[in-house]
C-alpha cells in the first residue's frame, strides 16, 4: 500500500519495470501509468510524489539506458527495441489494410516491403528499418483513422476473452510434443465484426472446456470493472490500487492490439485475478446482505 513505500522499494521497482521493458517492450509504456498512480498517492505532498518518480526513473534507467546507449552505438538508434515499429506495420496494419480492402496479405505485405525498401531477405526487424516503418505505417493510419481505431478494439477481444487452453494446445502441437491435425484457428472477433454471428457462436461452443474457460474469463473480467466502480463509489480503502489495476487491464489489451492472442494476456492475468475476484467477492456479499434483510422482513423483526 501507498503508505508502506519506501525509497528502497520505489527504486526496486523501477528497476523491475526495467526488466520487463527487456522481456517484452510494452513495459516501456506502462511506466507512466505507474508514475501518475505515485503522484497522486502523493498529491498532498508534492516534494516526496517528485522525489518518489525521480528514483523511480533512476531504477528505470540503470536496467534501460545501456541497451539503449548499445543500440544506439551499433543502429544509431537510441531505442529499447524496434518491435513496437515493426508490429505497428507488419502485424496492425497488415491485418487492418486485408480487413478493410479484401486483398490477400501477401499482396499488401510485398506492396509494404517496396515502401520501405526492403525485400524478404533483409531482417525488417532491426532498427535499421525502424524509421521507415514509422513512416509507412502513419500514412495508412492517417489514411483511415477511425476505421482503424474502430479495428483496433475490436481487435482486443480476444486478449480478454482468448482462450489459453487453445493456445496450450498450439503451443504442444507446433513442438511436436502431440502428434495428429491441429484444428483451424478462427478469428472469432473477425467474424463478429462481419456480422456472422451463428460461424462466431459454432465456434465458440464447439469445444465444451474452452468455451467454459472464455466464459469464465468473460465473468472475471466483467467482475473486475464492477470492482473498481463500486470500490470507488463506495470509497473503500485501496480504491486508487484497484483503478491502477484496471487501467492496467485496459492498458495490456489497448497496447497489444490487433495481435491480441491470449498468451499476450500473461502480463494482465494477476490484476485481471485479483480485481475479478474481488468483485465476486463483493457481488457475493451484496446477495448475501440482501438475503439477510428478505429474512427479517419475512421474520417480523
Amino acid at each position: 500500500m501507498p503508505e508502506k513505500l519506501t525509497y528502497g522499494y520505489i527504486l526496486l521497482a523501477g528497476v523491475c519495470v526495467g526488466v520487463l521493458a527487456l522481456v517484452r517492450p510494452i513495459g516501456l509504456y506502462i511506466f507512466p501509468l505507474l508514475l501518475l498512480w505515485l503522484l497522486w498517492e502523493e498529491r498532498k505532498n508534492w516534494r516526496r510524489g517528485a522525489q518518489m518518480v525521480g528514483i523511480f526513473l533512476i531504477g528505470l534507467g540503470f536496467v534501460v539506458l545501456p541497451w539503449m546507449i548499445r543500440n544506439y552505438v551499433y543502429a544509431g538508434k537510441a531505442s529499447v527495441s524496434s518491435v513496437g515499429v515493426y508490429n505497428f506495420l507488419f502485424y496492425n496494419m497488415l491485418e487492418f489494410e486485408h480487413r478493410r480492402t479484401g486483398v490477400v496479405k501477401d499482396v499488401i505485405r510485398a506492396d509494404m516491403l517496396q515502401q520501405i525498401g526492403a525485400t524478404d531477405a533483409d531482417n525488417i526487424s532491426s532498427l535499421v528499418f525502424s524509421d521507415k516503418e514509422k513512416e509507412v505505417a502513419l500514412e495508412y493510419l492517417w489514411a483511415h483513422p477511425v476505421q482503424y481505431a474502430t479495428f483496433h478494439l475490436y481487435s482486443t477481444i480476444p486478449f480478454y476473452l482468448g482462450s489459453s487452453i487453445d493456445t496450450l494446445q498450439r503451443a504442444v502441437y507446433l513442438r511436436g510434443v502431440v502428434q495428429g491435425t491441429l484444428a483451424q484457428d478462427v478469428n472469432v472477433s473477425a467474424l463478429v465484426a462481419q456480422g456472422d454471428l451463428r460461424t462466431a457462436l459454432s465456434v465458440l461452443v464447439a469445444d465444451l472446456p474452452i468455451f467454459v474457460e472464455r466464459l469464465a474469463w468473460l465473468l472475471l473480467c466483467f467482475a473486475s470493472f464492477l470492482a473498481t466502480v463500486v470500490i470507488v463509489w463506495r470509497r473503500l480503502p485501496g480504491a486508487s490500487v484497484a483503478v491502477l489495476f484496471f487501467f492496467l487491464i485496459l492498458a495490456f489489451g489497448v497496447l497489444t492490439g490487433p495481435v491480441a492472442y491470449s498468451r499476450y494476456r500473461l502480463p494482465a492475468e494477476p490484476f485481471i485475478f485479483i480485481l475479478g475476484c474481488a468483485g465476486l467477492v463483493l457481488v457475493v456479499q451484496y446477495v448475501r446482505e440482501r438475503f439477510r434483510l428478505y429474512l427479517l422482513r419475512r421474520s417480523g423483526v
